[in-house]
């Protein structure tokens, strides 16, 4: 099949029907330029993902797809779509991918009339699982991505990709090379066997560690990008249930139309040798040329059975800190972005074995990535002066504290290092209330005041721990445990060999260590950023009750009984100067500050005054009373009808009409909800009819003001909190 743009009287038609194998498709804006610097058009990416389906649609079959769509080209915005297009046609396969929140129909494009329609939504890069459905849990092969640094080319990439194949060729296993189409090479090992990616994931990152130690100057296996200059970094993480990896002949979004092209190692030589990175770089003419001579030569990569080697295999070349781990837990430990949110004061305390729990759990929480205990860019915080700026970053003006402060600090620090340890064999705690945590009312304004610490705000589940030397728990601001959500959290909460009730926040960081609540919401299906517990308060120790000590002595001992954990961490704070603190906070994208007087003690289930949190951006949380659906289509929201408490009674507040893609499976949740009564007097006007639900749902939105009629304008859906209950809600 040709797809072709034909002009009919100088105009070009916005809407061509097309008959693909018995299927009606109708493609639109064929003359549209994808591709500005060749002008290259939509036409043309039809039609080279028509030709060059013969040999691409076996390495799509049954493969879940991320859909990468740039409807006005690649120098404009794009987006991923993951949920199956409601619009699309009946004969589009889908492949159901189950979460605790929600479910997400997953396309796949098993036909040339898939691959035509999909590339008509100007999907142009196919991103597909290592597993095929509906066993997804089963990966078909193990992928190597070779990210070339700054300073270096795929050259260097070539080079490693050799040394790489001649490993696995020593251990009996052959891998095939294809180019990423951007700048990098990535090696493909078939399986086809019965594996699982726990097991392929710490092969991979045995293997790029082992790599690394034996060439330290041209390898690294840690993900941090400032490491990487020079380098190239040898990618395991791609193997992973939830990660994508661009498909093989599939078109990139790049100044040129290239493609991610199957080589043979022959070429991967030859390029190295003539010192021509040219060599490894095809666009999509080459690629269908390419094809008529040599064939598919991926397709061993469908076929070819392999067994996965065991770590046996390479036990003897991989580096001496990493034998003797456990196989699951070596596969979960990523390395560290340079950047985070906090730091503490004092470097991890060394740990010669991790927690038989840990290493049972598959919560891998403690595989993530995280952001290492460095001075933070964008903000650093420490104990011994307020703030301190990145003078790269921030400019800052001058350093807040003084030298007396620090002495005074070191003392106190070390009396209570005494009385921690005198006190580490007294009697677990036991019998204590339902405990609930202390809560901050809202202020308007940052402010300055020598009697006020200042913390970041930050977005995520508010839980007590509670720890006896022996076990952990974790329990919600509602009373929920969250125990068995978290059990990499309360394995290193076991370590600290207290008997102590803590105060924090359970968050999950993006890269740049920016708490994310998103991420939280989908931490324990989609593994993705670095899962943290920070501690703020201390509300008991070995026996002792700390609530009615000043904040800041709670605090200071806090400081010392904390571990160095990379999960569980103290959250430092600035002493007196709110403004300059709330000013980083917003350049830097946070949520906000949370304002805590010094001298107040811990008023345990009260929203208290000598609290305050005050917010950068305008979010609230606000109870859901109703929804409309939406007009087209009726199975998605139209919008959110929400309230705040006013006393005893609702107000109406407003509807929340954009951002709602964001919650996929609440439109779900609310029909089960639904009731014939108004929970307020007000009666809004809206488009489509209401439905009214009991309002029992809190969620998260951003808006631009309140009115004189305290309605919100401009309000956004960002995230439903499920933590939160709607009786707490202001």
């Amino acid at each position: 099949m040709r797809i072709t743009a034909k002009r009919k009287r100088g105009l070009m038609p916005k809407k061509t029907e097309v008959d693909v194998n018995g299927r009606r498709l109708e493609l639109s804006n064929l003359e549209k330029i994808f591709y500005p610097k060749v002008k290259f058009t939509k036409a043309q990416v039809i039609d080279y993902y028509a030709r060059v389906a013969s040999v691409l649609l076996p390495h799509l079959k049954n493969r879940p797809v991320s859909l990468k769509r740039y409807p006005d080209g690649v120098t404009r915005p794009y987006f991923f779509e993951k949920q199956a297009p409601s619009h699309r046609p009946k004969w589009i396969e889908t492949t159901p991918v189950e979460s605790e929140d929600r479910r997400i129909d997953y396309c796949m494009i098993n036909d040339l009339a898939a691959l035509v329609w999909a590339s008509n939504l100007a999907n142009l890069e196919l991103h597909t699982f290592l597993h095929c459905a509906p066993k997804i849990e089963i990966p078909t092969m193990l992928a190597f991505d070779l990210d070339p640094g700054e300073g270096t080319d795929i050259l260097l990439c070539a080079q490693i990709g050799l040394w790489i194949r001649d490993l696995l060729e020593r251990l009996g296993i052959e891998s095939f090379p294809k180019t990423s189409g951007s700048k990098g090479l990535q090696l493909y090992v078939p399986l086809n066997t019965p594996v699982s990616y726990d097991k392929t994931k710490a092969f991979a990152h045995a293997l790029a560690e082992l790599l690394e130690s034996e060439h330290p100057d041209q390898i690294v296996s840690k993900m941090q990008k400032k490491l990487r200059v020079g380098k190239v970094f040898v990618d395991w993480s791609q193997n992973d249930e939830h990660k994508t990896t661009v498909t093989v002949y599939s078109l990139r979004a790049k100044d040129r139309p290239t493609v991610s092209t199957p080589v043979s190692w022959e070429e991967v030589e030859l390029a190295l040798q003539q010192k021509d990175p040219n060599r490894l770089v095809f666009e999509s003419d080459d690629v269908l040329e390419r094809i008529e001579k040599n064939g598919d030569l991926f397709e061993p990569v469908l076929r070819l059975k392999q067994k996965l080697p065991s770590l046996n295999a390479l036990i003897g070349k991989v580096p001496s800190r990493l034998r003797g781990s456990d196989t699951a837990e070596h596969s979960r430990r990523s390395q560290k972005p340079s950047k985070r949110l906090v730091r503490t004061s004092r470097s991890p305390s060394p740990r010669s074995a991790r927690s038989a729990q840990e290493e049972s759990q598959p919560d891998s929480a403690r595989s993530a990535s995280r952001p290492t205990r460095q001075s933070l860019r964008p903000i650093k915080l420490t104990a011994d002066r307020p703030v301190s700026a990145d003078p790269r970053d921030l400019r800052a003006k001058r350093k807040l504290g003084s030298t007396s402060d620090r002495k005074e600090k070191q003392k106190v620090a070390k009396e209570l290092a005494i009385e921690i340890q005198e006190d580490r064999n007294s009697s677990e705690i036991s019998g204590l209330p339902q405990l609930r945590p202390m809560l901050a009312k809202s202020a308007n304004a940052a402010f300055n005041d020598p009697e006020w610490i200042f913390e970041i705000k930050l977005d995520g589940y508010r839980a007590l721990a509670l720890v006896d030397q022996v076990s952990a728990r974790l329990i919600s601001r509602a009373g929920n445990e969250l125990s068995s959500a978290y059990p990499a959290i309360i394995s290193d909460l076991v370590t600290t060999k207290l008997a102590a009730v803590f105060d924090g926040e359970i968050v999950v960081l993006d890269e740049s260590g920016v708490p994310r609540f998103e991420l939280l919401q989908s931490y324990r299906t989609a593994r993705q950023g670095y899962l943290v517990y920070y501690v703020f308060d201390l509300l008991f120790l070995n026996g002792r009750d700390l609530r009615n000590q000043p904040l800041v002595q709670r605090k200071e001992t806090l400081r010392q009984v904390l571990n160095g954990s990379e999960i569980v961490r103290y959250v430092e704070h600035v002493d007196g100067s709110g403004k300059e603190f709330f000013e980083l906070a917003r350049e830097r994208g946070l949520e906000g500050i949370v304002a805590k007087k010094k001298s107040a003690a811990y008023l345990e289930g009260k929203r208290v005054d000598h609290w305050l949190k005050i917010k950068c951006r305008r979010v609230e949380e606000v109870i859901i009373c109703g929804f409309t659906e939406s007009r087209v289509n009726l199975n998605m929201l139209g919008a959110l009808l929400v309230a705040v408490r006013e006393g005893a009674k609702l107000k109406y507040a407003g509807l929340v009409g954009t951002g709602l893609n964001r919650a996929p499976g609440l439109i779900s949740r609310l029909r089960n909800l639904v009731t014939r009564e108004r929970p307020f007097k007000t009666v809004p006007k809206t488009d489509m009819p209401i439905r009214w639900v009991e309002p029992g749902l809190v969620c998260s939105i951003e808006f631009q003001e309140w009115t004189n009629d305290a309605i919100l304008r401009g309000a956004s859906f960002l995230s439903l909190r499920t933590d939160k209950p709607a009786s707490e809600i202001e």
